[in-house]
Parts: structure tokens; C-alpha cells; sequence
């Protein structure tokens, strides 16, 4: 049974979820962009914006004379019309891309644009690490399109897919169980319509939109910390109050809400996401406190989809300073032989084992398994009609 952590498979014979329920039982669950990414098609980090026109352009409609028509021309620049902009401030911090050309080039000849991401893997041009640069310089218009992007980026590349192996993971989810995500993506609370689960984000919302209803109950629903804040979490650009969307939030939502908090208000909101450079302010400092506690707790900590990146300080110092030492570790990543094509699998889950030991202090065994979360899903499904 490849993936199956030993504390499982030697307990083969007992209902594990009763186990589960059972008092000194606590499972933590960190899911990463590795998990919505492999359920619903979200965007990794490295791609986020920059491959929103790859992922969410339409096929071009072509003219007479074999080149894309003019008017598809047209329609396509104006639905990527943030886009453009992005890239244009981008140019403006790094004059030596010249994106906003490259892709107008790109776009007029109906051919492929591969971002500077794809191109050289520089870190710096992530869009996290640029954002950086926007608040080093208080650009705070661009800080906010980017931000939009993200939404709009996250959104539409998910249009269309079912979601499945969130809404098996929440459906089978066990008793005493903890969610944890750096994710601004909603695709792990996005259930579906009618699923007897809600959530509790563990947060003081100042308003609560009338449709959150079918998915956030607070002190009664799933306890869910979103670390970095999540798309459906609107903040007043003026005073700062915090209202709570549905999971399936989208541009429009933002675009017909004013804040109302204040007569003299009426300001927009935009997703309250928090970047990994970003001081946090109380409101996520609470998490984070709620966060070092469960883990603490933590007899059974389960990473999915998350690579515990270096630049990721903050959750990388939660999860090494405050994992209780005698929890049992799975770690559920992928082996891609396309991206990896000189490194043998078992190379491959060797690398990753050593990496996690140093993160966790740890010198005993820990569980890897490097066949993805749809593998993964298909052995915890299993463990749940035990």
C-alpha cells in the first residue's frame, strides 16, 4: 500500500475513525497550492498572474487570411486588460523584460506567450517577491490590480473543473481533525451545495454576506485557518472592516459591494490576502497563535501539496518551532518526471524526506509519498470504510 503511513496499516483491523474521534487524537491537516492546483486546477506560486493569459484565454478565432481576427483581437484585450497593465508596471520595475510588447507581439500572431517565470525561474519575478517591491516603493494602486489579478487569475482557471478530490477529502474528513492553509484560493471550502459540513474561519467578521450562510457557521462549523487570508475575505481600502463572501466569490461580487460601515464610508474592498513579506496584523496574528497551539497539540500532521518553501519564513519557523516532537508525519507531494527528468523518483522522496527531518528536527522516519494527492485521496478513502 504505497502512501499509507505506518500508524495506519498497523491498526488495519480497528475503524480508524473511531480512533480518530477518540480524545487523544488530533489530526492537523496543511494543504498547499500543490492540493488545489492537482483538485481544482489552481494556479502554483510561481505561476500565479503571470499565467492567467495562458490559462484563461480563449482559442482565437481566425480570419480569412489565416491570422486571428480583428475584432477576437480586440475582445481578447479588453477582457485582459488588467493584464496588460500588470505588465506594464512590471516593464517599469524590470525594463529589461519588455513584457508588455512581448505579449501585444505575441497576442497580434496568435502564438504562445511564455512568461519570464517559465522563461529563467527567477524567484524575483514571482509575483509574491514583486509585490514586495510595490510596498517597498507604496505603490499601492499597483499592489491593488495585482491583487485583483490574483482573484481573477484564481477564479477563471478553475471554471469548469469538479472539484473532486476536495470534496472527497472534506466529505471523509475524520472527527477531531484541524485545517490549515496558506492558500488564498476558497477551493477547499467551496463544498459542494447541500454537503452537511461548514466551516469556521475562526474570525471576527465585521459583515457576513447573505450566501456565506450555505458554508460558514462560526464556533459550530470545521475550524479552517487560512494563514495568509483567503479571496473571500473583503477589506475596506478606507477603514479597514472585514466582510465575508461565499467561497465562489468572484470579480463581480467585488465590483457591486461598497463598504456601508460608516455613513461617510462606501469605499471598495479588495480580497484581504496576505503575502509572505507582509506584516500581519492582529486580525491573522490570532491565527497564527491558534496555529502554534494545535500543532503543539498535534498527534498526526499530514502536509499536502505544500513544499515548505524557503521564503516562506514565517510558516516554515510555525511548523518547526511548535510541532509536537512525538507527532506522527505524512508528507503527500508530487514526483513530476517532465520536470524532474534526471532525478529517479526514489531520489526524488529521499530529497524531499531530508528536507522535511530538518524542518521538523526530527531523526526518526517520517512518511513520505511522492505520488500526488489523487493517489493519496485514493488510499484515505479506503482508510474511511475501514
Amino acid at each position: 500500500m504505497s502512501g499509507i503511513p505506518e500508524y495506519y496499516t498497523k491498526r488495519s483491523n480497528d475503524n480508524l475513525f473511531s480512533l480518530m474521534a477518540h480524545s487523544i487524537i488530533k489530526n492537523i491537516y496543511m494543504l498547499g497550492a500543490g492540493a488545489s492546483n492537482a483538485s481544482a486546477g489552481a494556479p502554483i506560486g510561481s505561476e500565479l498572474v503571470w499565467n492567467y493569459y495562458e490559462d484563461c484565454g480563449t482559442f482565437y478565432r481566425m480570419d480569412e487570411r489565416g491570422g486571428p481576427a480583428d475584432d477576437d483581437l480586440r475582445e481578447k484585450e479588453k477582457e485582459f486588460v488588467n493584464y496588460e497593465k500588470f505588465l506594464f508596471i512590471v516593464d517599469k520595475y524590470f525594463p529589461e523584460l519588455n513584457e508588455r510588447e512581448r505579449w501585444k507581439n505575441v497576442l497580434s500572431k496568435a502564438e504562445t506567450y511564455i512568461p519570464p517565470t517559465k522563461t529563467y525561474g527567477f524567484k524575483k519575478y514571482f509575483v509574491d517577491e514583486f509585490l514586495r517591491i510595490l510596498k517597498t516603493s507604496g505603490d499601492q494602486d499597483s499592489i491593488s490590480l495585482v491583487k485583483r489579478l490574483i482573484l481573477e487569475h484564481i477564479t477563471k482557471s478553475s471554471r469548469g473543473t469538479n472539484n473532486n478530490l476536495y470534496n472527497k477529502f472534506i466529505k471523509n474528513l475524520p472527527e477531531n481533525s484541524f485545517l490549515m492553509t496558506t492558500n488564498f484560493d476558497t477551493h477547499l471550502t467551496d463544498k459542494k451545495v447541500g454537503t452537511d459540513l461548514y466551516f469556521d474561519c475562526l474570525l471576527d467578521f465585521d459583515v457576513v454576506n447573505k450566501d456565506a450562510g450555505e458554508y460558514y457557521y462560526k464556533k459550530s462549523g470545521q475550524p479552517i485557518l487560512k494563514l495568509n487570508g483567503s479571496l473571500d475575505w473583503g477589506i475596506c481600502t478606507k477603514c479597514n472592516k472585514l466582510t465575508l463572501f461565499q467561497p465562489h466569490v468572484s470579480t463581480q461580487d467585488y465590483d457591486s459591494v461598497l463598504c456601508n460601515m460608516t455613513s461617510n464610508c462606501q469605499s471598495k474592498l479588495e480580497p484581504y490576502v496576505v503575502l509572505p513579506h507582509q506584516i500581519y496584523d492582529q486580525r491573522i496574528k490570532k491565527l497564527w497563535m491558534r496555529a502554534e497551539k494545535e500543532l503543539q497539540e498535534a498527534t498526526h500532521v499530514t502536509i499536502i501539496g505544500y513544499s515548505f518553501p524557503e521564503y516562506d519564513v514565517e510558516v516554515v519557523n510555525l511548523f518547526t518551532n511548535n510541532t509536537n516532537p512525538r507527532a506522527n508525519i505524512l508528507v503527500v507531494d508530487f514526483y513530476d518526471e517532465g520536470v524532474y527528468p534526471k532525478v529517479s523518483k526514489m531520489e526524488y522522496k529521499n530529497y524531499i524526506e531530508k528536507r522535511m527531518k530538518n524542518i521538523f528536527n526530527r531523526h526518526d522516519a517520517l512518511t513520505i509519498c511522492v505520488d500526488g494527492f489523487s493517489e493519496y485521496m485514493k488510499q484515505y478513502e479506503k482508510l474511511a470504510t475501514v
